[in-house]
């Protein structure tokens, strides 16, 4: 039983790596209307057509796609419209860390003024750009530089 549930988990991971693409997405979302032939998907997500070609046959191997033969042209479709459901629980996830985010800054507006560093506090203008830096290690060497 534990076999075949990995190949499970090994399968999920594979259609979950044919999908971690920010095109392949934009790929996957274009077509929830209607099947499309290369052309027209190079056309609306931009990007050269060979590069475009590749993320279509990603996809298709990973079960996500299936083609079509008019013509001369090749039209691809989504094998399962669920597949959209997936990005809908993504938007979610989203939704939500966004949410959070706006209560933490809303939480941060309305700290006391007296908590937040003066330039008195500091001991020139230098020191005072330097407190909120990005990089902590930058203000210890620009603090060594002084001292030699």
């Amino acid at each position: 039983m534990q076999n075949s549930d990995d190949e499970i988990y090994k399968r999920k991971a594979e259609i979950c790596k044919a999908i971690a693409n920010p095109v392949r997405i934009k790929i996957l979302e274009i077509l929830k209307n209607a099947p499309k032939c290369v052309s027209e998907i190079q056309h609306l997500v931009g990007g050269d057509i060979s590069s475009i070609s590749k993320h279509l046959k990603i996809m298709k191997s990973a079960g996500l796609l299936l083609t079509e033969r008019r013509h001369k042209q090749v039209f691809y479709r989504l094998r399962v419209l669920c597949i959209l459901d997936f990005f809908y629980c993504i938007e979610e996830v989203l939704t939500a860390d966004m949410r959070e985010s706006i209560a933490l800054v809303k939480q941060c507006r309305f700290l006391p003024k007296q908590q937040f560093p003066k330039m008195a506090d500091f001991a020139n203008e230098a020191q005072a750009e330097n407190c909120c830096s990005t990089k902590p290690n930058q203000n210890k060497k620009s603090e060594k530089r002084k001292g030699n």
